[in-house]
């Protein structure tokens, strides 16, 4: 049974101002970061941000070098390819999800902990492409692409739904399958979050339409567990489940 999807992005400030970045090359400061700290693309000889930290920041920045640098221009999605064992430089694929679901975006802003990643986004699945030699890619359906401004993005808390064995634990693959109950909960906290009102229109619809029947859980993932805790919100977004 196909599902719905969370991914996993590096943190992109492309382009931040009001809204979340991911729509463009990283600052310095953010390319210097994502280096040092690992990150796996990032550090790839092969990386044009690689390139520029290497030669001292000097000359042009590279454009779109990444897919996280794209994402909220061309909305859509890869699952990226496998970096150690057997299946090194292969491509990932998502084999369990279709058109019509929805994929769930997520990072984790400079000076957070896993325990703190944020959900900086959602669309709908227009199409997924699955070629044998190309990483899986996820497409975004045109009217139903939801980007929360910046300090709206940082109340969303992915651990507050999505559960494992590990707590808060992610491990390597750039995605996550999640059910519908997970997601219809998920989006109706982003719909009490946001306040821009045709945002709150957009996702009052796939609730209504695509999830009518389904009764979402409280939020119950291991951030909420282990803080018993959870920021207050002023909740103007209220549905009949």
């Amino acid at each position: 049974m196909a599902q719905n999807v969370a991914t996993k992005c590096t943190y992109n400030d492309g382009g931040e101002r009001v809204f979340v970045g991911f729509n463009g090359t990283c600052s310095e400061k953010t390319i210097k970061r994502n280096i040092e700290g690992g990150r796996v693309w990032c550090n790839q000889q092969k990386c044009g941000c690689r390139k520029y930290y290497d030669r001292g920041f000097q000359g042009d920045p590279p454009a779109a070098p990444c897919m996280e640098s794209a994402l909220f221009r061309d909305w859509k999605y890869g699952a990226g390819m496998y970096q150690t064992g057997k299946r090194a430089r292969t491509p990932v694929h998502i084999s369990d999800v279709s058109e019509g679901k929805i994929a769930i975006l997520t990072t984790r802003f400079p000076g957070d902990k896993e325990e703190d990643r944020k959900i900086i986004g959602f669309f709908k699945i227009r199409d997924v492409t699955n070629k044998r030699d190309e990483e899986t890619r996820l497409i975004a359906h045109r009217d139903l692409r939801v980007r929360p401004p910046l300090e709206e993005a940082k109340e969303l808390y992915f651990w507050d739904y999505y559960c494992t064995q590990g707590g808060t634990k992610w491990g390597t693959l750039l995605f996550r399958y999640l059910d519908d109950k997970t997601v219809l909960r998920i989006l109706i906290d982003i719909g009490d979050t946001v306040r821009d009102e045709e945002a709150k229109i957009k996702i009052k619809k796939p609730i209504e339409i695509d999830f009518k029947g389904i009764h979402p859980p409280p939020p119950s993932g291991p951030r909420i567990k282990s803080a018993n805790d959870r920021s207050k919100r002023n909740i103007s977004f209220h549905l009949e489940i």
